[in-house]
This record gives structure tokens, C-alpha cells and sequence, in this order.
């Protein structure tokens, strides 16, 4: 009676001639994709974790760059996100305990305890990121860790979410740092 596939996976991507218009990443590619940088430049930490929150979440782009330091609820499964998604729709999310991780380690890391997530210049900015941001944060990501980023799109993340969902709960960051 229960699944034992991801019905995700068996889903074809929409095509426009020959060549998929949102593709998503094999579990080997988003590895690769999802390999920390060796900067200690504050905008690749955060264009980094941007991604992260996009595969761990899936996420839309303009929810993710909305998204807010209280709007991460400690819960007794570990955390959750409460998203205002399309039409104002309010939902919360499951934050897989890698990801909850990262999220804990780079808001110590930069003081911020209340205000955008991800904020567009420096954390006491009190500015969000832009959409924009977010899928520039995508292609600048994807060329650091030699993906081509015209196969990239935030919402290819997405699709990457939902494909592989096992990779999301159990990925640990520390294995490839």
C-alpha cells in the first residue's frame, strides 16, 4: 500500500523544440552544485546559502527572497519556515536539520536576529535581496562549481527539491566541505 517511488522522478520535463526549459540537477550535480565556497567573501557565504535554502526548501525565488528571521519556528520535528507563497497564500515548510544548521551558523555569523534572511548588501541593512538577486545568486553559484549555469534556474531548483527529496532530508554539508 505504500509508494516506492518518487513520483517526481517519473515526470517529463516540458519541452520547448529539443532541449528541456526547466531542467533539474541529478543528485551528483547538486553535490557539485551545493559544494561551499572557499571565499570568505560575505556575498558568496550568502549566494551560497540562497541555494542551499532553494534545494532544501524549494522555494520559490520571490518567496525565499522574502523570507524573514522570525518566520523560522523552532517546532518539536527541529524547524519550520512559515512562507507567504502566491496570493498571499501562508504555508509553513519542513527546514531539513543541515540546512536549519546553516541557516543558525550564518545568522550568529552576522548578527542577525531579526530581518530579512538574506539581506541585499550587508546584514544591518535591513533590505531583502530582490528576486533578481536570487537568480543572480543561481548563475554566479552554478559557474564558481562549473554546472552551466544556462541549465540553472531557480525554479530548476525547485524541480530538484521535489526529485530528490531524499537527498534533502539526509545531505550533510560537512561531507563535502
Amino acid at each position: 500500500g505504500a509508494m516506492t517511488i518518487n513520483p517526481a522522478r517519473e515526470i517529463r520535463n516540458a519541452r520547448v523544440g529539443h532541449e528541456p526549459r526547466t531542467p533539474w540537477l541529478a543528485e551528483d550535480e547538486a553535490r557539485q552544485f551545493l559544494t561551499r565556497p572557499d571565499s570568505a567573501n560575505w556575498i558568496d557565504q550568502r549566494d551560497w546559502l540562497i541555494c542551499a535554502a532553494l534545494v532544501g526548501l524549494g522555494l520559490r525565488r520571490a518567496e525565499l527572497a522574502r523570507l524573514r528571521r522570525d518566520q523560522l519556528i523552532a517546532s518539536p520535528g527541529g524547524f519550520h519556515a512559515r512562507v507567504t507563497a502566491k496570493r498571499g497564500k501562508v504555508g509553513h515548510v519542513a527546514v531539513p536539520p543541515w540546512l536549519a544548521d546553516e541557516i543558525n551558523t550564518w545568522c550568529r555569523r552576522h548578527s542577525i536576529d531579526a530581518g530579512p534572511l538574506f539581506p541585499s548588501r550587508h546584514p544591518a541593512s535591513g533590505q531583502p535581496v530582490s528576486p533578481a538577486t536570487v537568480h543572480t545568486a543561481v548563475k554566479r553559484t552554478a559557474e564558481r562549481t562549473g554546472i552551466d549555469p544556462r541549465k540553472l534556474s531557480p525554479h530548476a531548483l525547485r524541480r530538484t527539491f521535489s526529485t530528490l527529496t531524499g537527498l534533502v532530508e539526509s545531505y550533510d554539508v560537512a561531507q563535502i566541505v
